[in-house]
């Protein structure tokens, strides 16, 4: 009997690697040889790297990016594609994983970690008890509570001794970590308001690291240190050093105007969050990372021009109609983050501020101003490592995951 072929829809560089790779990887371990196909639907919170990134990630055999996902909604059943398999919604439009399972006869099953629409999958795989009680009380049958995803990308990661040598960190060195996003946009605002923040930091006796996206290469962002943002103003560095590992880890060694050293590192994203005292990012995936591994963050949330951030829905096309359109998306923007008064995901969790959001028109010294607040005072650094620690799960979720869809699908798996 063939292997079945487990496709999965994913979009942004968030899902690609908090969710899509610790599934890979339990697929490897229990699916070997069943195949793998990846679908990246359109999506305006990608980065555009997704598909190159998800081709080098384990145990993917076939990758379909934007511009053929929707072709698959009106051909047939590829010929790579077997007779039995099933559709994985991590990401993108659930609309779309649906038409694309009906089309391919498969079984649809969908992770969820917050209501959104009409849904009509086979099986839905919740984030938390909360999820699953309003699946169920909607009518949905097959709802099985499976816990956050993101646990298990960062529990498959350990500590890389390795890179606090390579990073030239001391066991004694503060380490402050900036994360400044992982699509381009960002980049070329919070790298120079980062650099600038750092420079007014003199007072602070702390490594700088700047922690990058796999999703952003050297080229960019020797574009954004080159360069003020046009938004958050910021300064700009000079690079001094390369390293390169075989591992595909990169160091950059940087200084700022003022002479400020900061280190820039792609690769062991997770040992760097492991290995900082104090992060410096905006929201997203990295705020759920770093809480799950009790790392004291700051979020750093400008909105001094609101109408540039993606938005999903129709929000995102009003914003781009000549004239009023910028304007009617930062009204919503606006009347969105009243009703959400939270943006770290931590903090929405539970609905109270564990990680501090620093949000508004900001300037770098309003950051600095929160960053030596919280460096002043050991007792708020212990409490929110303590806080996070209280909210981190413990179960292998991806696991969990897995072992549903060859159970519930019949899908032969390994002991």
């Amino acid at each position: 009997m063939s292997q079945p072929t487990i496709v999965i829809t994913v979009n942004s560089p968030g899902e690609v690697s908090a969710w899509l790779f610790p599934v890979l990887l339990r697929l490897e371990s229990r699916l070997p040889e069943a195949p793998v196909c990846v679908v990246i639907p359109p999506c305006p919170f990608a980065s555009g790297a997704e598909v190159e990134i998800v081709k080098n990630l384990p145990h993917v055999a076939q990758v379909i990016g934007p511009d053929q996902a929707l072709g698959l909604l009106v051909r047939k059943r590829p010929a790579s594609f077997t007779a039995r398999g099933v559709v994985l919604f991590l990401g993108g439009d659930p609309a779309y994983a649906v038409k694309l399972a009906r089309r391919l006869g498969y079984p649809a099953a969908m992770y969820i970690e917050r209501m959104a629409g009409r849904l009509s999958f086979d099986a839905y795989f919740a984030s938390d008890d909360e999820v699953a009680e309003k699946l169920t009380s909607r009518g949905h049958r097959n709802v099985n509570m499976v816990g956050n995803l993101m646990a298990s990308a960062v529990n498959h990661y350990q500590d890389d001794r390795e890179l606090s040598e390579r990073l030239d960190l001391g066991e004694e060195d503060i380490v402050i970590s900036l994360f400044p996003g992982s699509r381009p946009w960002q980049v070329r605002h919070l790298v120079p308001f980062f650099f600038e923040v750092v420079e007014l930091l003199k007072g602070i006796n702390a490594q700088f690291v700047m922690v990058m996206s796999p999703f952003i290469d050297e080229e960019l962002f020797a574009e954004a240190t080159s360069n003020r943002s046009s938004i958050l103003g910021g300064s700009t560095a000079t690079c001094l050093e390369k390293k390169e590992s075989g591992d595909s880890q990169r160091i950059w060694s940087l200084t700022t105007e003022q002479g400020r050293l900061v280190k820039a590192v792609w690769g062991q994203r997770y040992g760097m969050m492991r290995r900082t005292n104090l992060a410096l990012t905006i929201p997203g995936t990295n705020t759920a990372e770093l809480g799950y591994l009790h790392v004291p963050t700051v979020v750093v949330v400008p909105l001094n021009r609101p109408e540039i951030i993606p938005m999903p829905g129709l929000i995102q096309w009003i914003g781009k109609v000549p004239l009023m359109g910028p304007l009617i998306k930062e009204l919503a923007i606006r009347a969105y983050l009243q009703r959400n008064p939270y943006l770290a995901l931590p903090n929405r969790w539970v609905d109270c501020e564990i990680m501090p959001e620093c949000k508004g028109s900001l300037r770098a010294e309003d950051v600095v101003c929160c960053v030596q607040n919280i460096l002043e005072n050991s007792a708020q650094l212990e409490k929110m490592r303590e806080q996070l620690a209280a909210i981190a799960p413990t179960r292998d979720t991806a696991s969990v995951i897995v072992d549903l869809l060859i159970e519930q699908y019949g899908l032969k798996g390994m002991s």
